[in-house]
């Protein structure tokens, strides 16, 4: 016996639904992720992503240059 089309509709619905399911999880999953690294989830062209990234580096490095912070291997712990 074939399935009657409301059965094949009930389906696609329902694959439909568990494919945004898994994608809601899996952006929940990235930004309580981030979040639990005091960072935050923005949605941005790869661009915008880009010019962020040079912001922060520009910035951050002027910080380590001002405050004389040296890469020093016998500080790292021997775990990492």
């Amino acid at each position: 016996m074939l399935p009657s089309a409301k059965d094949l509709l009930l389906l696609k619905m329902s694959s439909a639904e568990t494919s945004f399911h898994w994608s809601f999880t899996r952006v929940l999953k990235v930004t309580f992720g981030l979040a639990a690294e005091s960072m935050d989830a923005v949605g941005s062209t790869p661009e915008e992503c880009t010019q962020r990234m040079e912001r922060e580096i520009a910035k951050w490095a002027a910080v380590v240059k001002a405050a004389g912070v040296t890469a020093d291997d016998r500080y790292l712990d021997a775990r990492y």
